[in-house]
């Protein structure tokens, strides 16, 4: 009796194992802030019938803490099968998207997370059979003084439509994460921007849709993360509201209300300029025009009444390319003594959702 009391302990151990790794802290064993020690531990959690992805005969993993509490969390790329392909130099090859008849092996993310002594699945994910895996990615959404702490898991696929990223986004306290299917596509693109409240990334996602008299359109919604999960809470259709920017501003300086314009199309700090300011952001195209002695936009008494007329194009779809800050050029037409061809630049602002979301400056 007294062998069997000894051993009761050690078939309680190895009964777990295939739930649990313990983490040994015996002197000269690898510690826990390793790595390389952690990823094989957690392989070992790794169900039988799935093989790691190999990245030169190494697992792809990540190792860290999503969850902000300060221990680190393992995340393995995995494939479902023991006899299928696994290694990422050829599940990343792009030749694959052109393969007739390809069969891509069904992708998984496994989640172990840390506990003192101890990793645990958390989770597992499957991903499809995307023909392309891009590898696993780690970004953290919520910036260094927030107090809440945001992070994301990407995994990069690629199929025929173009980049599908999925995202694991992981909230303090919440121990599963949310997911998010963010499109890289010839119709949707997303980015992400500073202006998020709590010290977190808000989510920008472009669309672009056949809209019936509008022509093609452009709808970017706004998603903020509300302590649990990001949620679209604001959307703007940029072909409407650009139209509706430069008819106001051809509106304004047809009745020549300059103060108003410059108040209305220029940025906050080029207010305070001096009344040439119209001059710096109207360029003429060519040369001829800049040796006229009177400029079709005023110096000095920018309410002097004046007989010149402009015109400002409108687009049919969004003329802004999928970067921060973007911009494109416009040409503005003066009719009267002095007709004219002047070039100017339309920026959006940073954050699209604000009272300006366009604003007018010098090419």
């Amino acid at each position: 009796m007294k062998h069997l009391r000894f051993l009761l302990p050690l078939f309680l151990v190895a009964l777990h194992l295939n739930a649990l790794v313990f983490i040994g802290r015996a002197a000269g064993e690898t510690p826990f802030s390793d790595s390389e020690y952690i990823v094989r531990r957690a392989l070992q959690l790794l169900p039988d019938d799935y093989s790691p992805i190999l990245s030169n005969g190494e697992a792809h993993a990540l190792v860290r803490d999503l969850h902000g509490e300060g221990m680190v969390d393992v995340v393995i790329a995995a494939v479902r099968g023991k006899n299928v392909e696994n290694r990422l130099e050829v599940l990343a090859d792009i030749s694959r998207l052109y393969v007739r008849g390809l069969s891509s092996p069904e992708l998984f993310v496994f989640v172990y997370k840390s506990s003192y002594n101890r990793l645990e699945e958390r989770g597992r994910y499957s991903i499809g059979d995307p023909p392309v895996f891009e590898g696993l990615h780690f970004r953290r959404l919520s910036r260094a003084e927030a107090t809440t702490s945001v992070n994301a898991v990407i995994v990069e696929t690629m199929r025929s439509t173009g980049r599908i990223e999925e995202w694991l986004i992981y909230g303090s306290g919440a121990e599963q994460p949310t997911r998010m299917t963010i499109r890289n596509t010839h119709s949707e693109r997303w980015r992400t921007t500073e202006i998020g409240e709590h010290g977190t990334l808000d989510l920008l996602r472009y669309q672009t849709a056949y809209e019936q008299g509008s022509g093609m359109e452009t709808f970017i919604t706004r998603y903020t993360w509300d302590g649990g999960k990001y949620r679209g809470d604001e959307s703007l259709a940029v072909v409407r509201s650009l139209n509706s920017f430069l008819e106001h501003c051809e509106t304004l300086l047809n009745n020549h209300e300059y103060e108003a314009f410059i108040e209305f199309a220029l940025p906050p700090h080029m207010v305070d300029r001096p009344t040439t300011v119209l001059q710096r952001t109207f360029i003429p195209v060519t040369e001829e025009f800049e040796a006229k002695a009177e400029h079709p936009f005023p110096t000095g008494d920018t309410n002097a009444e004046l007989t010149h007329r402009y015109i400002l194009p409108r687009v049919l779809q969004s003329p802004f390319p999928f970067v921060d800050s973007p911009s494109f050029e416009i040409y503005v037409r003066t009719l009267g003594p002095h007709q004219g061809l002047y070039r100017a630049r339309v920026r959006m602002a940073e954050d699209p959702f604000s009272d300006s979301p366009y604003f007018l400056t010098g090419p």
